[in-house]
């Protein structure tokens, strides 16, 4: 049995075993006190194995009007220890692309265990239309080390969805799971971990009422108030607005039909009344222009409310759209690094801008230089996909730098920029901002 010691602790526990399958009843004490030991020495248990959860487990949307909903998916860690040195995860959300779509994705909790100076290192990306691979990793100081590690119930990525499809007759089921889920270790060794369950998603058909009337802007679903009371996506200044209305009763198509579209400013005072019949589709529709005079415009900016009226079989019905009437994107700081700047040095130009656009659209950001005598000494245009907000202003930064060239004049000049669609038409007001050209 001395000898047994000796041996290195895996042939040790190699020798345990054989003599186990031949001679039980004389080692079964023996096993009991040294083998477990020597089981134990060897290897370090947890007290409890990690578990992956989804959050929420059951997505329900309907009866309303759902299309273009946003809802958040949350993927947890459940009772880890600290002990497994938590350095990183990658995995993949696979999910049906034919009935929502990634809007974006983001960190959770493991950034709270960063290094100040390293943080973390972050990554999303689609592989396909239904597999959304993402990953984070805990970034070691500059001596190599992890000062802190992940513990107890963490979120690791929260992502954000959008509905795509609803009827009034089908009901849509889908599921999200999770594919080569990895957890890491500081010696990036695999951690062991309970799988998740599936998360449901699920769509009722919406319930149209019996007298039913719906309206809407120009923008396909779900960015023109299709459904009822939905609101509408941003509108710009001096727009051409075409309001649409369907009427029908017991979903059946009713023509010539009386319908009056009011439309409230952004004080809630009734700026104007429009009518139109609807033809044998059951359709109606009405243009107007948006306000901008050329005095005192932006009084006009704000939130404008439209209601359609009909009357349907002695009974009034109506449906009520909001929007926001504002420029599509708005420059709210422009910064230089610093104040004076010397010829053919570079000039480092920070544009912050945010948009309240639910759709997206791409747009032509431009900065401009001109040098004390209005001579143009630097221009920069990029193209920018923006837009795709669920509620609320999505802020943005973008960099550039330009060049001071050998000729500009010394003195003040004046840097500018603003927004332009696709047609080069501006959709944002212009921004400026001042720096000194130091003498040759």
């Amino acid at each position: 049995m001395n000898r047994l010691k000796k041996l290195t602790p895996d042939l040790f526990l190699l020798s345990i075993l054989l003599c186990w399958m031949f001679v039980p009843e004389a080692l079964s004490c023996f096993l009991k006190a040294n083998s477990l030991a020597a089981i134990s020495s060897r290897f370090t248990f947890k007290n409890n194995i990690p578990e992956v959860q989804f959050s929420p487990s059951s997505i329900v949307f309907g009866p309303d009007f759902s299309i273009g909903k946003h809802f958040n998916l949350t993927i947890n860690l459940k009772q880890l220890d600290s002990t497994y040195n938590l350095t990183g995860f990658e995995f993949r959300i696979i999910f049906n692309s034919s009935l929502i779509s990634v809007v974006s994705a983001y960190e959770g909790d493991i950034k709270n265990f960063s290094n100040k100076d390293h943080g973390t290192f972050f990554m999303c990306s689609l592989e396909n239309e239904s597999s959304l691979y993402l990953r984070n990793f805990l970034l070691p100081n500059t001596a190599g080390e992890w000062e802190a590690f992940p513990e107890g119930n963490l979120t690791l990525v929260i992502v954000e969805f959008k509905t795509l499809i609803q009827d009034s007759d089908t009901l849509y089921n889908g599921e999200f799971s999770l594919d080569r889920i990895c957890l890491y270790d500081k010696q990036g060794e695999d951690i062991p971990f309970i799988p998740p369950q599936n998360a449901t998603y699920t769509m009722l058909p919406y319930e149209q009422p019996e007298r039913f009337i719906d309206l809407y802007m120009q923008y396909p679903i779900p960015y023109g108030g299709q459904g009822f009371n939905e609101p509408a996506d941003v509108v710009a200044p001096a727009q051409l607005v075409t309001l649409h209305a369907d009427a029908a009763f017991c979903e059946k198509p009713l023509s010539d039909i009386l319908v009056t579209f009011r439309i409230y400013d952004n004080n809630e005072s009734l700026y104007a009344t429009l009518y139109n019949t609807t033809n044998e589709n059951g359709h109606a529709s009405v243009t107007f222009r948006m306000p901008w005079p050329d005095v005192n415009p932006e009084r006009f900016i704000g939130i404008w409310c439209i209601v359609a009226f009909a009357e349907i079989s002695g009974q009034v019905v109506n449906d009520t759209m909001r929007y926001n009437y504002e420029f599509l994107v708005s420059i709210s700081n422009l910064t230089t690094d610093k104040d004076e700047y010397a010829h053919c040095e570079n000039v480092e130009i920070t544009v912050k801008y945010s948009t309240s656009l639910k759709r997206e659209i791409n747009a032509i950001l431009e900065v401009v230089i001109h040098d004390e005598l209005l001579v143009p000494i630097g221009y920069f245009e990029i193209v920018l996909k923006i837009g795709g907000t669920a509620c609320c202003q999505q802020k943005n930064y973008n960099t550039v730098r330009l060049l001071v060239p050998y000729y500009a004049y010394s003195g003040l000049a004046t840097i500018s920029s603003a927004f332009l669609d696709i047609s080069r038409i501006r959709i944002s007001p212009e921004v400026t901002e001042t720096i000194y050209i130091l003498p040759l």
